[in-house]
């Protein structure tokens, strides 16, 4: 039940993503742009990451949300997933806020590196830093296997990280024709690992009181 529960709310952040730019309003009103933020539109920092550029950027950025939901869904609860989700929101939000550069903004890629990042953290966590002491070896066995591929997931966000901050490497136009604003993915990065890295901390230390 759920798990039936989890994948219906997955459903409804995929058409919140496509509804949001159906309405020829919303993107436009919803995107972030740096005179409109300046004269108090503090919500776009994080509607921006609601909408898209074009229905491209929106199909592949919505299936990638989904399909990371429901695949991540394995091993990190959906609960946590959305905080990673949160943290890299609000790295991406903070970068907006900060970079006088960033003239306007649109697109959930950033926070969906962030999901990534604390996803992975959150599954290492789980597996060198476990509440319950008394699992079995073949568990702990499994366990180390996937802490080894939460390793691998970090590593290669890190190597997709260095590679397009490489000017030489890195096109200022993506692969969907439009504009890309490679600081959003790694301040969503950063986000994401920062919130959940502090929900472990906060796990940890209130286990531990219990114990």
């Amino acid at each position: 039940m759920k798990r039936l529960w989890s994948g219906a709310l997955i459903v409804l952040g995929l058409l919140l993503l496509l509804g949001l730019q159906l309405g020829p309003q919303f993107p436009e009103l919803l995107k972030f742009s740096r005179p409109a933020y300046e004269r108090g539109a503090v919500w776009q920092l994080l509607t921006s990451q609601w909408v898209h550029l074009n229905w491209p950027h929106t199909w592949v950025n919505g299936l990638v949300f989904a399909l990371s939901l429901a695949g991540w869904r394995t091993w990190i609860s959906l609960r946590d997933q959305m905080g990673a989700l949160a943290g890299g929101m609000l790295g991406v939000a903070l970068v907006l806020a900060l970079d006088a550069d960033c003239t306007y903004y649109a697109g959930l890629s950033g926070a969906l590196h962030g999901l990534w990042a604390g996803n992975a953290l959150t599954l290492l966590g789980q597996t060198f830093m476990p509440t319950d002491q008394s699992e079995l070896p073949q568990q702990r066995m499994r366990d180390v296997s996937e802490g080894t591929m939460a390793l691998m997931v970090l590593l290669l966000l890190v190597c997709k990280l260095w590679w397009q901050g490489n000017a030489a490497l890195n096109p200022a136009t993506g692969w969907l024709g439009i504009p890309v604003y490679w600081p959003a993915h790694e301040a969503g990065l950063a986000g994401g690992l920062l919130v959940m890295g502090l929900v472990l901390l906060l796990r940890r230390t209130t286990s531990g009181r219990r114990d």
